[in-house]
């Protein structure tokens, strides 16, 4: 699987766990619902910056930042700003 589908599908599992829905996370983030979507589909690159603030309003915990973490390295290997 692309690691940038990859991370969107770990996103909609951390949303789905907090029991938030994409709107919510959006409206959060100051973002559209269809920005935020394009992120959970991997079909728009995340910023790091922005994907730092994801992961606080998920409030994902250190084990699933650690997880993140790696599956990040993995993407930003090639010196990519986004995600």
């Amino acid at each position: 699987m692309e690691a940038r589908k990859e991370l969107g599908l770990s996103l909609q599992v951390a949303r789905a766990a907090v029991q938030v829905d994409a709107a919510e996370v959006a409206e959060r983030l100051g973002i559209s619902q269809a920005l935020y979507s394009h992120y959970e589909h991997g079909t728009r690159k995340i910023p790091a910056t922005r994907l730092i603030e994801i992961l606080d309003r998920l409030e994902i915990d250190s084990a699933d930042l650690a997880a993140c973490k790696s599956l990040v390295f993995r993407l930003h290997r090639g010196g990519n700003d986004g995600w």
